[in-house]
């Protein structure tokens, strides 16, 4: 009877035993792996990785499993990252367009408000020239015209 209890308290010993090493190398690392997966599958990777940060050698396939999901995820940050410069990148070459796109209106309309009525000044001098003046009129027409002809040069120069 002290044999069979001894056998059967040492049995349970054991079972305790191998229950406590699967649920250390096997529940333990598969619960943590289900978490990083529900981490992942919510795009939180700065959790996974910094859950995994240190990982130890790898003891068996749980260990090995647990590598390559870290692997996948640090593939899946950097992905994350190029893709956010991307959309940077994207950003900015809209606003480049839409700072030259304003930039080619404003000129636009500046040509157009500049030039309309600096032709029409020049215009009127030449239809003024035209007419029988004294020299000293002559003067301040030939004056308006040429003084007139060198700004319209000059606004053409500049936009």
């Amino acid at each position: 009877m002290e044999i069979v209890f001894a056998t059967g308290i040492g049995g349970l010993l054991l079972l305790g035993i191998c229950v406590w090493l699967a649920t250390r190398n096997i529940v333990r690392p598969i619960r943590k792996l289900t978490a990083a997966a529900q981490w992942i599958a919510s795009g939180n990777y700065d959790a996974v990785h910094d859950e995994y940060r240190e990982r130890p050698a790898p003891r068996h396939e749980v260990d090995i499993l647990e590598g390559s999901i870290m692997s996948m995820v640090e593939q899946l940050m950097h992905g994350h990252e190029l893709g956010l410069l991307a959309v940077e990148a994207e950003f900015a070459r809209e606003r480049m367009e839409q700072a030259a796109e304003a930039k080619s209106r404003f000129f636009a309309n500046v040509s157009h408000e500049v030039r309309t009525p600096m032709n029409a000044i020049t215009g009127m001098a030449g239809l003024l020239a035209n007419e029988p003046l004294g020299p000293k009129a002559k003067k301040y027409v030939d004056n308006i015209r040429t003084a007139s002809e060198t700004l319209l040069r000059l606004v053409n120069d500049v936009l």
